[in-house]
This record gives structure tokens, C-alpha cells and sequence, in this order.
């Protein structure tokens, strides 16, 4: 003789047993499964054209302040600055961190002793910047140059014996908000720090000064 199923707990196990059976429960859990895989390639999807996006403006904000800087023969550290600031607010516009590396770079001339001159760094500068204008990315500025004390890595560019260039690198960390699935796929599935440089020719072939 069975027993009346009374507990609340062995009635939901038979509930679930019973629409598992049937079919009907069958097509809906595959409903549920066909329905996290959409959604979670939507968001994947929404999040990788979030990286492409910061690619983008992490070479747009190095064009922008090379662009700037190769016209200045004398750029204070406040102009360079306030550039780095206006490229962030304007150019990257991300929830993100950034820090630009800037360079003034040369190579002498070509001489039959020394067909090859190296590139020469003449002087550099960090600019952090953040969402908290108190409270910038040191570390993020401290890592962020890869050119700058190279100068092998700099003279592959092609920088041409005689050239007299300004570097400007960029890097652009997106914060966890920044990415649709949140901290699900950031650092996990798609990167979270994104580099560019610019490298272009002085305005009349004069070095910038060292900012002061």
C-alpha cells in the first residue's frame, strides 16, 4: 500500500520528477539553456565591441596629444597635463584609468662611421589620470611606457637617421563597469588594459624643450 506524499519537500521532489518526465518540461529546460546561451552571447558580443571601442580611442587620444605636441617647441608640464586630462574627458570616455608616456626622440645623422645612429630619448613624462582627479593611477603610469628607455624598440619604428620626433603612448585601463557582464568576463575572458603609440614629426624640425 503506498504512503500519501505529505512533506513539503518530497512533494516538490515529486513535482520535479514528474515534469522532468514529461515533455513538455523537456523542451523547457532547453528553452532555459537556449535562452543563457543568447543572452550570454549578446553580452559577450556587446563587450567585445566595448574592447574594440577602447583600442579606438587609446589611438585617437595618442594621435590627438602628439598632434598637439609636435606644434609646441616649449610645452610647460601644466600644458602637457591639462592635454592629458582633455584627451581622457574628450577622446577615451570610458569608465576607465589612462596614463600617457610622452617622448622627444631624435636620431643624428647618418655618417660613414655610424650609419646606424640609435635613437636618442631626450626626455620623457608620465601623466596618470583617473575618474578621481585626486587620486590618480600611479601604478598603472609607472607601467604604462614600453618606448621610452628603448631606444632599439624605437629605432624600429622607423625613425630615420636625422628624424627628430615626439612618442606619445597610451594606456587605457577599462574599469569592471565599463564591460555589459561586469566582472563575469573582465580579466576573465576579454582584457581589461589596452596600449597604442603615435609617433609623428616635430613642426619644423625643432626639438621640443624639456617641460618645466
Amino acid at each position: 500500500m503506498s504512503t500519501p506524499v505529505n512533506h513539503p519537500t518530497a512533494r516538490l521532489s515529486a513535482g520535479l520528477s514528474s515534469w522532468i518526465r514529461d515533455g513538455r518540461g523537456s523542451v523547457s529546460i532547453e528553452f532555459v539553456f537556449g535562452a543563457i546561451l543568447i543572452v550570454t552571447t549578446a553580452v559577450g558580443g556587446m563587450d567585445l565591441h566595448r574592447m574594440v571601442d577602447a583600442r579606438s580611442v587609446a589611438l585617437r587620444a595618442a594621435t590627438t596629444m602628439a598632434g598637439y605636441l609636435s606644434l609646441e617647441t616649449a610645452p610647460s608640464a601644466a600644458f602637457l597635463d591639462d592635454l592629458a586630462r582633455f584627451s581622457y574627458r574628450n577622446e577615451i570616455a570610458l569608465p576607465s584609468e589612462a596614463a600617457f608616456v610622452v617622448s622627444a626622440v631624435s636620431r643624428s645623422g647618418a655618417t660613414p662611421e655610424e650609419p646606424e645612429p640609435p635613437a636618442v630619448v631626450h626626455w620623457n613624462r608620465t601623466f596618470a589620470v583617473g575618474e578621481d582627479p585626486d587620486s590618480p593611477p600611479e601604478e598603472l603610469g609607472e607601467s604604462c611606457g614600453r618606448l621610452s628607455g628603448d631606444t632599439a624598440a624605437l629605432t624600429a619604428l622607423g625613425i630615420a637617421p636625422g628624424d627628430r620626433v615626439v612618442v606619445v603612448e597610451v594606456c587605457v585601463k577599462l574599469l569592471e563597469r565599463a564591460f555589459f557582464g561586469g566582472g563575469l568576463l573582465a580579466d576573465n575572458v576579454f582584457p581589461t588594459l589596452f596600449y597604442q603609440h603615435r609617433v609623428l614629426p616635430v613642426h619644423g624640425g625643432r626639438m621640443p624643450e624639456e617641460p618645466s
